[in-house]
């Protein structure tokens, strides 16, 4: 009897380890620009949020505005360089464009975007009350930083 349990249990525990590893290809590429945003970090800023946003890995950053991002922003092998002119929307200005690579060895396409100055902050972002009002007063800056993997 107890033979029989310990096997049943050694099967059920194969069949979850082979479903773990039959995950979707898009699944993995989620998965490697979650991981690839993960390790981006921005001094002086604190991440209030991650998830994925239009089939990219999304991370809301909050903290004192400063000119320089670019040198605050450091992890993922991220190499950045000036966005293309223009904006991103009426309230979101593109700063950075680059590539970085994710822990499983993906390319990765970073951007870098600012909230505008005075520009209240969506509700969605994770950010306190007492954050969104000082980002909407100026006191503190939103940066909104996406990742997108390639396949290969």
């Amino acid at each position: 009897m107890l033979r029989s349990r310990l096997s049943g249990l050694l099967v059920s525990a194969s069949l979850l380890a082979l479903t773990a590893c039959q995950r979707s290809p898009q699944d993995q590429l989620y998965q490697a620009q979650e991981e690839m945003l993960s390790q981006i970090k921005v001094d002086g800023f604190s991440r209030v949020q991650m998830g994925t946003v239009d089939n990219a890995a999304q991370g809301i950053y909050v903290g004192t505005p400063v000119d320089d991002v670019r040198s605050r922003i450091s992890g993922g092998q991220v190499s950045l360089g000036p966005a293309q002119a223009g904006t991103v929307s009426k309230a979101q200005q593109a700063l950075y464009a680059g590539k970085g690579k994710a822990p499983n060895g993906r390319e990765c396409s970073v951007y870098v975007d600012r909230l505008r100055a005075g520009e209240p902050p969506f509700e969605n972002w994770g950010l306190s009350k007492r954050q969104a009002e000082d980002v909407t007063a100026g006191k503190q800056q939103v940066l909104i930083i996406n990742a997108t993997c390639g396949n290969g």
